[in-house]
């Protein structure tokens, strides 16, 4: 009888593939294996992340909007400052700069160990 080969779906396999494939701009590839984590593992902040990221690789940053608002859902306070600086970067990049800006002005309420330049630097570009 031939050997059974199992595959390995852990958490750590799937998101570590899904990592590795982001890496090397496969994006598609990267979106399945994140999609199979969120389906077998439920939704938290590394899932919604990763998906954020790759659709924001990909230039759909609609799509990432989504994830970064399903992780603010489900987040700690101190995850705040990394969701507002994402969903930031996507407005921005979707040309809402009110929206951006909204955010970023989050960020800076949200983030104690932001440096004084970082702060003034955001609220310069947008002055």
């Amino acid at each position: 009888m031939g050997k059974t080969l199992t595959i390995d779906y852990s958490r750590k396999r799937l998101a570590a593939q899904a990592d590795k494939y982001y890496n090397e701009g496969k994006f598609v590839s990267a979106l399945r294996l994140a999609y199979k984590e969120l389906e077998l593992y439920g939704g938290d902040g590394d899932v919604y992340t990763r998906l954020a990221d790759i659709y924001e690789g990909m230039g759909l940053h609609g799509s990432a909007l989504n994830f970064w608002f399903r992780f603010l859902d489900v987040a700690e306070e101190e995850d705040l400052p990394d969701i507002y600086e994402g969903l930031a970067v996507n407005y921005l990049n979707m040309g809402n700069e009110t929206q951006s800006a909204y955010y970023y002005n989050r960020l800076i309420d949200a983030d104690d160990t932001l440096p004084e330049e970082a702060k003034m630097e955001i609220v310069d570009a947008f002055a």
